[in-house]
């Protein structure tokens, strides 16, 4: 056996290793975790947050018509995505347990009401 098929199978073992790793639910939370935490998601987050409560006050003098009824839904669907890569990340239990997380998903639901 030559030094060239023992390099072989520990480079496929090796890889064989890492394949199953990168398609287990852990490591894929490890690399959701950093982008929900990361300031460009928080701010995108707050900008939406700040435009819809922009938009709120335009419509009670304005009716904005189909654009806003757009705007809306969009704004929607940036909270349940929100919602869902939180609870994918921290997992149900601990995304449950924060005060903070419970109201946006109270509010994300009654927004899809």
């Amino acid at each position: 056996m030559g030094r060239s098929s023992i390099l072989r199978r520990q480079w496929r073992n090796r890889w064989k290793k890492n394949a199953l790793s990168a398609f287990s639910l852990q490591s894929v939370r490890d690399g959701v975790l950093q982008p929900v935490d990361h300031f460009y998601f928080q701010s995108v987050i707050t900008i939406s947050i700040l435009l819809n409560t922009i938009l709120l006050g335009v419509e009670v003098d304005n009716d904005l018509g189909s654009a806003g009824v757009a705007l809306q839904w969009f704004l929607t669907c940036v909270w349940v995505f929100e919602a869902v890569a939180k609870i994918w990340t921290y997992g149900p239990k601990k995304y449950f347990c924060s005060a903070w997380e419970l109201i946006d998903f109270v509010l994300a639901v009654c927004a899809i009401m």
